[in-house]
């Protein structure tokens, strides 16, 4: 696997050997017995269920309020309880259409949440009160409908390859399950399939850009059996695109631009990055006290005008607080930012960060843990920006 465009101090053991490096990430997941459709108290759910909590769930105050019966979320709701409630369905196989995790509830996650409730001997109500979010929360992720030990596919995939019905209908399958291909399971190749492998390869490969041009065609949307991006579709912790959460613990979105997607790689980073900030901000009252996400990537990746990378859902960018602030402005945090500098840094799936405040440039140098990990860039003084890379595969 490779990975392009790290900072000069990134390792690939990061993962394991930063402070603050997430215990168990690259470990194969849960699965297997126990799926959506089992019983609530049967063993293998139960040892699921504790293994799976969503904490997506408990940091989001709509869904608090479900939890307590105080209200539903129901068909024309809006906002981040109803994308928690989008993932869990997405995460155990449920079909919500093109637009995926998007926050708004319509007929799609409707009729999926009424499947849901069926498959779990609840009321068919198609609404999520608290015992439907109480069992979305405890469910667990059922069986693939592949051998994860063994090639998704027999032959190549791709521009000009033998595009074998059955081969064509795994791989629409899977870019469907992780949020890739919106387009229908037919087993045919098209440009919508080219379009969505060209995104995937380009995530899998730790890239901040898709690949164009000729080398688009004969490389990354073309799927070989064994190879990396092939291996990736069916790992474990295969990357899911989705829409970034508008709130949880230690962060707040600001996005108002339609830079709103990105990959779980990317948002559980930043979910992870928002508890050590919520430390920081708790032992200073008067400092910002969320960190400000701002523009990922757009709503199918690839290309945006607004910058150079931001195209494959692994770069974020992080604001300064509310308003237009530099690290010359007198209203300025430099503390607080450097609290959330490290917040991401100590994160072993980040790389580097890019930021111009020459104080915080360096205290970085100063320290063996940043040294080299946060880098000057035209253009970043008054934001942050975040390069995630890929974990190491978990194939079984």
């Amino acid at each position: 696997m490779s990975v392009g465009g790290l900072g000069p101090g990134y390792r690939p053991e990061a993962w394991l050997g930063f402070p603050g490096a997430p215990a168990g990430r690259g470990v194969a997941g849960p699965g297997g017995a126990g799926g959506a459709g089992a019983p609530a108290g049967s063993g293998a759910a139960t040892a699921e269920a504790g293994a799976r909590r969503r904490p997506g769930f408990a940091a989001d105050a709509t869904l608090a309020r479900v939890a307590t019966g105080e209200q539903s979320i129901e068909r024309g709701a809006r906002g981040s309880g109803v994308v928690e409630v989008q993932r869990a369905l997405l995460d155990l196989g449920y079909d919500l259409g093109g637009a995926g995790a998007d926050g708004m509830f319509g007929l799609a996650c409707q009729t999926a949440v009424a499947d849901f409730q069926r498959r779990r001997g609840l009321a068919p109500s198609g609404y999520v009160d608290a015992t439907t979010l109480g069992a979305l929360e405890t469910a667990a992720r059922p069986d693939p409908r592949f051998d994860r030990a063994r090639p998704l596919i027999g032959a190549s995939v791709g521009p000009g390859q033998p595009n074998r019905t059955a081969d064509v209908k795994a791989v629409q399958e899977r870019l469907k399950d992780l949020g890739y291909y919106q387009g229908p399971v037919n087993g045919r190749f098209s440009n919508n399939v080219a379009r969505s492998l060209n995104l995937f390869d380009a995530v899998v490969r730790g890239e901040g850009q898709v690949t164009r041009g000729k080398a688009a065609w004969d490389t990354s949307m073309k799927l070989d059996p064994g190879e990396d991006a092939e291996r990736w579709l069916r790992a474990r912790n295969g990357p899911r695109w989705e829409a970034m959460p508008r709130r949880g613990t230690g962060f707040v979105n600001d996005d108002r631009d339609a830079h709103g997607y990105g990959t779980s790689w990317l948002r559980e980073t930043v979910e992870r990055a928002g508890s050590p900030y919520t430390a920081y901000a708790a032992a200073n009252p008067r400092a910002v006290q969320e960190i400000h996400i701002n523009d990922a990537s757009r709503r199918h990746g690839g290309d945006t005008i607004d910058h150079d990378t931001h195209e494959t859902g692994l770069n974020l960018d992080v604001r300064l607080g509310r308003g237009n602030i530099t690290h010359r402005s007198r209203s300025y945090d430099r503390e607080a930012t450097w609290a959330s500098i490290r917040s991401f840094l100590d994160d072993g799936s980040v790389s580097r960060v890019l930021f111009n405040d020459p104080e915080l440039l360096r205290r970085a140098e100063a320290d063996p843990r940043y040294a080299g990990r946060l880098v000057a860039c035209d253009g970043h003084d008054d934001h942050l920006h975040v390069e995630v890379v890929p974990p190491p595969i978990a194939e079984r």
